[in-house]
C-alpha cells in the first residue's frame, strides 16, 4: 500500500491533534476542513462572508503549496454556508480564485493549457467494462474461488513465512482476516509461540496469574499477622518491568508503599490549614507546571473560602491530595511519611457515593490520587484511580467543543486543561506499563489547551485574541498532548502481535514524529532556554520523545544479541540495513537521553534537586541505561562505541546516586544497574574486566548484593 504523507505548514491555521491539514497519497491531496482564521491570531478574521471566503482559500492555497500543488489542480470542493442568503457573496469571492476550466489543445508532448496549470495530459480514450450481471458474477465467482485456494494454501505456513527473519526484517505482514481463527486452534498458538521469538523474553508467575494485591499491611488490625505484599498485575512487553521481569529484579526496582502512620489517625481527623499551607505552596511550585488540573487563583480562594467551595468530602479529599503531592515532592528519605498521611486523609473522604455523582472537581482529586499512587509504587492502584477518573471525565462531556458564542472562554479552556491534562497521565502510564490505552482517540472534539497567561483569561474575558509567543504555565501540556496524541497510534503497534517491521517504525520515525517535533515554536525546541520553574517540563518532553524511540527499536537490540543466537545457525532478517538503523537509533536514543536526563540533573546543582524531579528523572534513566548495559555486556571491551557505553553507564549511576539523597528508590535502581554491571564494567572508572558472557562470574556478586541478587544472577547472565 501507498505511504501516506501529513502535510503540515506553519502558514496556515494549525489542525486538530489528531488531524493533518492535509494527507499526500499517491498523486493526490486530500485537504482537511478549513475555516478563516488568521494563522498568526488563531481567530476569524474581521467582516462578513466574503473576508472569511477570502481567507479560507488564502489558507488552503498555502496548504496545498506545502503539497507541492495549488488552487489549480483542485478536482473538488465542499462548500458549507450556514445561509443560502450569503451564497451570491461567497461566489463572488470564490470566482476570484478559481478560473473556468480550458480545454486541453492536445498539443504534445504538453499542451500550453496542462503546462500553465500543471496538470498531466492524458490523450488515452478510457476503455469500457462490460459492466453486465453476468459478468460481475462471473468476477464474483473468480474472487470466491482464489480466496479458498489462497487460505487453503496458507493455512499452515502463513506465520511462519511472517516471522521468520529469512522472509522478514523481525515483522510480520498483516494478518490474513479472511478466515475466522478458533481460540483453541493450533494456529493461534503458533502465532502466540513465535510473539516471543521477537520481544524481549517475558516471564510469567509460576500459576500464570496477574493478580494483584496492593493494600497496606499498616492499615491492618495489630492483632493480625502482617500483610503480604502481592506485586503483581500485567505489564506488557515493551514495559521495561517485564524486561526486568527476566533478571528477577521487577521488585527490587518498583517496591511497594507501606504507610508507616498509625491506624487511621490522621485519615479521619481535620488538619490545620496553616500546617497544609506549605505542602500546596510546594504543590502549585512543584507538580502544577507539569499537570495544570487545577487553576490556582480558584483554588487558593476556596482555601480562604472566598469563592465557593464543592461539597465537603469532595473539596477535602481534593485538598488532602493537592497537599500529598506537595509533600512528596519536598519529601526526603529520612522523612517520608507526611505525604503519606495526607494520602490517607484523602482517601478516606472517598467513598462509593461518589461513583453517583459527577464533577470536575471528582475527576480533578481522583486523577492527582492516581498520580500520587503512581510516584509512591502503587502502579495498579494508580491505574485503577485513573480509570474512574477517565469515565467520570466522559460522563461530564469533557471532550467535547462547544461554540465559542455559547460558551465562557474561561471555563471552556478550564475543561480543556483538564482533560489533557488527564490525556496525558493516561498515555504516560499506558506507555510505562505496556497496556492498552484506555483513553478515546476517536470523537474527541476538544481542542489543544491554548498558549495563553492565567491574568490574559479571566472569567469576565469576553474573548481570546492571542496565545503567547513564549514558554508559559500551559506551554508543556499543550505540547505533550501533541507528542502523546502523534505516537498513540505508533504505541498501539508496537504492543500487539505482530510487530512492525523495521522499516515501518523508521518511516514512523521520520514521518509523523519528526512532522510533530518540526511543528514545535522557537522557544519551545530541543534546545531553547527555558525559566526554573518550567525546565523540568520542557526537559520532559525531550525525554519522552527519546525514550519512546527506545522503546520502539528495543525489541531489535535484544533480538540482535540473544534471540538470534537462539537457533543455529543464526537467521539473518531480509533487510539488514533497516535492522541495523534501527538499532542504532535505539544506541542513539539511549545515549541521547542519558546526556540529556544528566545534564538537567546537574546543570541546576547549586539549587537542591527535589524527589518529584528525581522521580521523573528515573523514569525515563532507568530504562535508557539498560541498553549500554545489554550493549557492554555482549560485546567485547575493545568493540566500537564500547567506551561510550561505559561512559553513559557512569554517567547514568552519577545521577542516580545523587537522586538517592532525595529518594529513596534511585538507590534500589542503581544497585540494579551496578549488579547487572558486575564483571563488565569497572565501577570505579578503572580499567573493564572479562565478560560475563564468557562464562566467568565476578566471585564478588553475591558478597556484594545479597542472597536475592546472587539466586537472579543466573537468569540475568542467560537474558543478557
Amino acid at each position: 500500500m501507498a505511504a501516506k504523507v501529513p502535510i503540515f505548514t506553519d502558514q496556515a491555521p494549525a489542525p486538530f491533534p489528531i488531524f493533518s491539514q492535509a494527507i499526500v497519497h499517491k498523486d493526490t491531496v486530500y485537504c482537511s476542513g478549513m475555516i478563516g482564521l488568521d494563522a498568526k491570531t488563531n481567530t476569524l478574521v474581521t467582516g462578513g462572508v466574503e473576508e472569511q471566503t477570502d481567507q479560507l482559500l488564502r489558507n488552503l492555497d498555502l496548504v496545498l503549496q506545502a503539497a507541492e500543488s495549488g488552487l489549480q489542480n483542485i478536482l473538488k470542493m465542499t462548500v458549507y454556508i450556514t445561509t443560502m442568503n450569503d451564497f451570491a457573496a461567497m461566489n463572488r469571492v470564490y470566482a476570484q480564485h478559481f478560473s473556468a476550466p480550458m480545454p486541453c489543445d492536445r498539443a504534445k508532448p504538453v499542451c500550453s493549457t496542462c503546462e500553465r496549470s500543471r496538470s498531466i495530459c492524458d490523450y488515452q480514450r478510457p476503455n469500457r467494462t462490460p459492466l453486465t450481471r453476468r459478468y460481475l458474477t462471473q468476477l464474483e465467482n473468480e474472487l470466491s474461488q482464489a480466496r479458498t485456494l489462497l487460505r487453503d494454501t496458507r493455512r499452515e505456513d502463513q506465520l511462519t513465512a511472517r516471522l521468520n527473519p529469512d522472509n522478514d526484517d523481525l515483522g510480520s505482514q498483516p494478518p490474513d482476516t479472511s478466515a475466522a481463527v478458533d481460540p483453541g486452534s493450533s494456529l493461534l498458538k503458533t502465532r502466540q509461540t513465535e510473539r516471543c521469538a521477537l520481544l524481549p523474553p517475558e516471564v510469567a508467575p509460576p500459576v500464570a496469574s496477574f493478580e494483584w494485591d496492593e493494600r497496606d499491611s499498616s492499615l491492618q488490625n495489630a492483632a493480625e499477622a502482617p500483610f503480604k505484599h502481592s506485586i503483581g498485575g500485567y505489564f506488557g512487553i515493551a514495559s521495561t518491568r517485564a524486561f526486568l521481569r527476566t533478571t528477577g529484579h521487577q521488585d527490587e526496582a518498583y517496591p511497594p508503599m507501606a504507610i508507616a502512620c498509625p491506624p487511621r489517625t490522621t485519615s479521619n481527623a481535620s488538619i490545620a490549614l496553616s500546617s497544609i499551607g506549605q505542602y500546596v505552596d510546594a504543590y502549585f511550585t512543584h507538580c502544577h507546571p507539569l499537570h495544570p488540573f487545577l487553576h490556582e487563583t480558584a483554588f487558593r480562594a476556596q482555601m480562604m473560602d472566598l469563592y465557593p467551595r464543592p461539597a465537603q468530602p469532595l473539596w477535602e479529599m481534593l485538598l488532602y491530595a493537592v497537599a500529598a503531592l506537595g509533600a512528596f515532592a519536598v519529601s526526603s528519605p529520612t522523612d517520608d511519611t507526611t505525604d503519606r498521611g495526607f494520602f490517607e486523609a484523602a482517601k478516606a473522604r472517598f467513598s462509593s457515593d461518589m461513583m453517583e455523582t459527577g464533577n470536575k472537581t471528582l475527576v480533578q482529586a481522583l486523577s492527582l490520587m492516581s498520580r500520587y499512587l503512581r510516584m509512591r509504587n502503587k502502579l495498579n492502584a494508580s491505574y485503577n484511580y485513573l480509570g474512574l477518573a477517565n469515565r467520570t471525565a466522559i460522563g461530564i462531556g469533557l471532550y467535547k467543543e462547544f461554540p465559542a458564542p455559547e460558551s465562557n472562554p474561561f471555563y471552556q479552556e478550564v475543561r480543556r486543561r483538564v482533560w489533557w491534562s488527564l490525556y496525558t497521565l493516561n498515555l504516560e502510564d499506558a506507555i510505562a506499563f505496556s497496556r492498552p490505552q484506555d483513553f478515546p482517540q476517536a470523537g474527541v472534539e476538544v481542542n489543544l489547551p491554548l498558549n495563553i497567561h492565567d491574568l490574559d483569561l479571566t472569567p469576565s474575558t469576553p474573548a481570546i485574541h492571542a496565545e503567547a509567543n513564549q514558554t508559559i504555565l500551559y506551554s508543556g501540556l499543550k505540547f505533550t498532548a501533541a507528542f502523546y496524541s502523534t505516537i498513540s497510534k505508533v504505541y498501539s503497534s508496537i504492543t500487539t502481535v505482530p510487530y512492525p517491521r523495521a522499516r515501518e517504525l523508521l518511516h514512523y520515525d521520520d514521518t509523523l514524529i519528526h512532522g510533530w517535533e518540526a511543528s514545535l515554536p522557537a522557544f519551545y525546541r530541543r534546545t531553547a532556554p527555558q525559566e526554573a520553574r518550567y525546565s523540568l517540563a520542557h526537559a520532559l518532553l525531550v525525554w519522552r520523545r527519546l525514550n519512546f524511540q527506545i522503546l520502539m527499536y528495543r525489541p531489535f537490540i535484544v533480538w540482535h544479541y540473544t534471540t538470534r543466537h537462539s537457533v543455529s545457525p543464526p537467521k539473518l532478517p531480509a533487510d539488514p540495513d533497516s535492522v541495523q538503523a534501527a538499532i542504532q537509533r535505539c544506541q542513539r536514543a539511549a545515549d541521547e537521553s542519558i546526556r540529556a536526563i544528566a545534564e538537567f540533573w546537574f546543570l541546576g546543582k547549586h539549587q537542591p534537586r527535589t524527589a518529584w524531579e528525581s522521580w521523573y528523572a528515573l523514569q525515563f534513566l532507568f530504562p535508557a541505561v539498560l541498553i549500554p548495559v545489554m550493549c557492554v555486556r555482549n560485546e567485547s571491551s575493545g568493540a566500537e562505541g564500547a567506551a561510550a557505553w561505559r561512559d553513559r553507564i557512569h554517567q547514568a549511576l552519577e545521577v542516580m546516586d545523587s537522586a538517592a539523597e532525595v529518594w529513596g528508590s534511585a538507590a534500589l535502581q542503581g544497585r540494579i544497574v551496578r549488579s547487572l554491571c558486575s564483571g563488565v564494567v569497572d565501577l570505579d572508572r578503572g580499567s573493564d574486566v572479562v565478560c560475563l558472557g564468557q562464562g566467568i562470574r565476578p566471585p564478588s556478586a553475591e558478597l556484594e548484593y545479597g542472597a536475592a541478587a546472587a539466586a537472579a544472577f543466573s537468569a540475568t547472565q542467560q537474558m543478557l
